[in-house]
């Protein structure tokens, strides 16, 4: 839908462009009533994205605890070069298919560990990192546009039917970001 400033009537409108843009043409709304709508929608999204971790985010456990196991994996792990390179009691035994598998598995563990880090130093503790609602309030027709954009991949403004329907939540249909 593309928008305009209907002059003679003193509000904007969302309208569908028509035939020489793949469109219908027929379908305009009010743009207030729609905006209403869609701040109802990313108001909801916001707090949804901001109270739910994401599914692969594990609880964060503190910075101390994870430095600490670090510590013991490198330790571990130098420890097993060594005794390997030796030919030490404690891995003579050892078939070298399980020693790499191990090394392997260490070394997976650690790269797993120095990302979290790396995580908890980008990502600030517990806070949003964006206020949506207030920059939707505050926020320019432009600025909204892009906030639609990152919770929406598109929005469907159905028709109401026949004259001059009210306005009906209903017919704005999201397609959301996944």
């Amino acid at each position: 839908m593309s928008a305009k400033w209907v002059s003679r009537r003193g509000h904007a409108i969302y309208y569908c462009p028509g035939k020489v843009r793949n469109a219908c043409g027929k379908v305009s709304r009010r743009a207030a009533p729609v905006d209403a709508r869609l701040e109802e929608l990313i108001t909801e999204w916001a707090h949804s994205r901001a109270s739910t971790p994401s599914p692969t985010e594990e609880p964060s456990e503190p910075v101390a605890d994870v430095h600490s196991r670090i510590s013991v994996i490198s330790t571990r792990k130098q420890e097993l070069i060594t005794a390997w390179a030796k030919g030490a009691a404690s891995v003579r035994d050892m078939h070298p298919d399980d020693y790499y598998q191990l090394l392997s598995s260490m070394n997976a563990e650690l790269a797993t560990l120095e990302q979290r880090l790396a995580d908890a130093a980008t990502r600030p503790a517990g806070l949003p990192t964006r206020n949506y609602e207030a920059e939707w309030k505050n926020g320019s027709f432009e600025h909204r546009r892009a906030i639609v954009g990152e919770a929406f991949t598109a929005v469907y403004v159905m028709p109401s039917g026949k004259g001059r329907a009210p306005f009906n939540p209903a017919h704005i249909r999201p397609e959301w970001v996944e």
